[in-house]
């Protein structure tokens, strides 16, 4: 006959069973509790902006890549290329950008180690998690590089090409248009169609790099030959050689005739005209010329020199000329003078035979 078990040994059975219960909802309330606390650092943005400060030190994110691309750079070697940028990220640091940050969104901007900006990041709460804690995720990041960059530019005639190193500068480079000519401005007032310049500006490159402008006829200009000079002397040889034939004979008519010898300029005012278009603007200022003549105190008066300074091609069978031409004169007193005169004269070629049009000193 089996003994009964005494009712201490039942209550001690009972107690470790207690026991063990309440060692197992300890056990699993603490697995509970550090699953929450493991989510709840989780789901702080600390974490999220720790793990991108990391992903820094690795290969560059697709933000410095697409950085990188809108960058020209003075060496073929691409490699060498990211391997700077993602020097230069690699050593950036985050610094919070507290006016535009609020507790669900979180702006930094990224610092590179020599203090320049180089881009931001963006942190958001995109979402709850576990326990329904909020899940912060990057949302933006826009990396910049131009602060290690630099870009050039320049004015030229809008048919010339420029290019940066052996590029040329497209359309989208242009950063003015229709640019005047100072040697031109009076012409503007009264003819259309005239050449305007305009002004390239490159994209930001790393290096040293040069712009360089080619003419219309392949030739590469020096730096010091940028000027509106050289870019408006754009005749060709032939008709150069023309317009200084012309010019040798139409500027001393003109002289004399603008001089007022002895009171006479009538008698120099048809000579003159075989140069002049009539009923154009030169016409028009020399018939106002000879209503006031009849003055004039200069007794002699010889051109000595005719200097063709440059011809450009104005269009539509137009051409400017720029002209300095010297005189010595005498006057009804017995003075003597030596004089010095600049001149753009606007020059027409009708049926092949040159005649000016106007006549602009400066």
């Amino acid at each position: 006959m089996t003994k009964p078990v005494r009712r201490k040994d039942r209550f001690t059975l009972g107690l470790l069973g207690y026991a063990l219960v309440l060692m197992l909802i300890c056990g699993l309330l603490l697995i509970l509790f550090h699953s929450y606390m493991n989510a709840y650092e989780a789901a702080q943005p600390e974490a999220c902006i720790a793990a991108y400060s990391q992903s820094l030190k690795g290969p560059l994110s697709p933000a410095g890549e697409e950085a990188l691309s809108k960058l020209q750079f003075d060496t073929e070697d691409a490699d060498e290329n990211t391997r700077w940028a993602e020097d230069l990220v690699h050593g950036a640091t985050l610094v919070k950008d507290y006016v535009n940050s609020t507790d669900e969104r979180m702006l930094y901007r990224l610092r590179a180690a020599d203090g320049h900006s180089i881009g931001t990041v963006t942190f958001a709460v995109t979402g709850t998690g576990r326990y329904r804690l909020p899940v912060w995720e990057k949302v933006e990041e826009q990396l910049d590089f131009t602060a290690y960059t630099q870009s050039l530019s320049v004015t030229v005639p809008s048919d010339y090409a420029v290019y940066l190193g052996d590029r040329q500068l497209g359309s989208e480079c242009i950063a003015e248009r229709d640019i005047p000519f100072a040697a031109l401005e009076e012409c503007y007032l009264h003819y259309e169609g005239l050449p305007t310049m305009v002004r390239y500006e490159s994209h930001p490159f790393l290096g040293e790099m040069s712009l360089r402008v080619v003419d219309t006829q392949g030739n590469e200009l020096e730096p010091e030959e940028l000027t509106e000079e050289r870019f408006l002397d754009s005749a060709a040889p032939a008709l150069r050689e023309e317009a200084e034939a012309f010019l040798s004979k139409m500027i001393p008519a003109y002289v004399l005739f603008s001089a007022d010898i002895q009171g006479h300029a009538k008698d120099y005012f048809n000579p003159l005209m075989a140069y002049v278009i009539p009923d154009s603007q030169l016409h028009t200022v020399l018939l106002q010329a000879l209503e006031n003549a009849g003055w004039g105190k200069t007794r002699t008066l010889k051109v000595t020199s005719i200097q063709v300074n440059f011809v450009t091609d104005l269009g539509g069978g137009r051409y400017l000329a720029d002209v300095t031409y010297d005189s010595d004169l005498t006057t009804v007193w017995g003075g003597s003078a030596h004089m010095t005169d600049n001149a753009r004269v606007v020059i027409f070629d009708r049926d092949g035979t040159l005649k000016a049009d106007a006549v602009y000193h400066y």
